[in-house]
């Protein structure tokens, strides 16, 4: 919803109008901004929500020689392929693609800080955001004390339903993403890493057949 209204508030505030192509697994928040957006008095037709697969509404939106412009946040393959296809009817194109965003702790660092900082950035929303902190460069002089308390408080977040105020990490929106948390990890510690909290799968009483991994998860001494 948060990356839809990015999109969505600057476009109307100078005249166009909108139509939005949610995720394929993630259309409720964005069906909710619409209705929101009609119950504010948008005129009808400004922001139109349509939910579907990429390969066909993304394909049509993309090419449709009546779009005059093209914004899309995802994955860099995706981002190289709306790019080819806008470049048919020279449509104008902004993309936000995947990246591996690093967190860095200095040596003068609040360590108390840095670690509830580093905390939300990794793992809100899931860790499921482009903008998520995947990776920690702490310089040695403060690494022993932000580690310790880092896997401290990480040790106390609790996997939950989201809906429920004592829960900090919810469930992985699908099997494909469980598949590719589980292979970074595996991937990881061949390469030598260790593993200081979850690392695995989850089976949460009541939520049998939710993706749920083992977060929050954390390890050490990956290579680069």
């Amino acid at each position: 919803m948060m990356m839809a209204a990015w999109k969505i508030a600057p476009a109307i505030a100078v005249g166009c109008s909108v139509v939005v192509k949610p995720a394929s697994l993630t259309p409720l928040s964005a069906i909710v901004l619409g209705e929101i957006c009609i119950e504010a008095g948008v005129p009808e037709g400004v922001v139109n929500v349509i939910p579907g697969s990429g390969s066909v509404v993304g394909n049509y939106l993309v090419e449709h020689e009546k779009v005059d412009k093209v914004a899309f946040t995802g994955s860099t393959p995706i981002g190289k392929d709306i790019m080819a296809r806008a470049s048919q009817t020279l449509k104008r194109v902004t993309l936000e693609l995947g990246g591996k965003s690093p967190s860095i702790v200095f040596e003068d660092a609040d360590v108390d800080a840095a670690v509830a900082g580093s905390l939300f950035g990794i793992f809100y929303n899931t860790g499921q955001s482009c903008e998520a902190r995947s990776r920690l460069y702490v310089h040695e002089d403060v690494y022993d004390e932000f580690m310790e308390k880092f896997v401290a408080k990480t040790k106390q977040l609790k996997l939950g339903n989201p809906f429920e105020k004592e829960t900090h990490v919810g469930a992985v929106i699908s099997q494909d993403q469980m598949d590719v948390i589980d292979g970074y990890v595996k991937s990881a510690v061949a390469d030598g890493a260790q593993v200081l909290t979850g690392g695995k799968a989850a089976n949460l009483e009541g939520y049998e057949n939710g993706y749920w991994y083992e977060l929050p998860s954390s390890l050490k001494q990956t290579t680069a």
